[in-house]
């Protein structure tokens, strides 16, 4: 069985921007190979995605996201594990975007 929720805020900064907060959970049954760190696997996610449009130019745009990851199992002193991922876009004509990403987590 699986429990997953999420919720979100959308936040607006005007005409031309807003940002995107949002939180996430999931519970489920661990894999085989986590066993050991219960029967169960909890993650929860934090994001946050930032969002800006030239006000003249549709074309120029801007995408921001930052998202923060954990994992646990059930059992009782069980280790944590963490990850986080943040990215970001920009159009700087018609067809073409510049992006970068950058990842980063615990070994399990």
């Amino acid at each position: 069985m699986l429990a997953l929720g999420r919720t979100s805020a959308f936040v607006p900064l005007g005409e031309s921007a807003d940002l995107n907060l949002g939180v996430s959970y999931a519970n489920a049954l661990a894999d085989s190979g986590l066993r050991g760190d219960g029967n169960r696997a909890q993650i929860g996610v934090l994001d946050l995605t930032y969002r800006w449009k030239h006000p003249r130019r549709s074309h120029r745009t801007v995408m921001a996201q930052v998202e923060l990851l954990s994992e646990r199992g059930s059992r009782s002193g069980a280790e944590r594990y963490a990850g986080t991922y943040a990215y970001a876009v920009v159009q700087v004509a018609r067809q073409w975007k510049v992006g970068a990403r950058y990842d980063w987590t615990e070994t399990p």
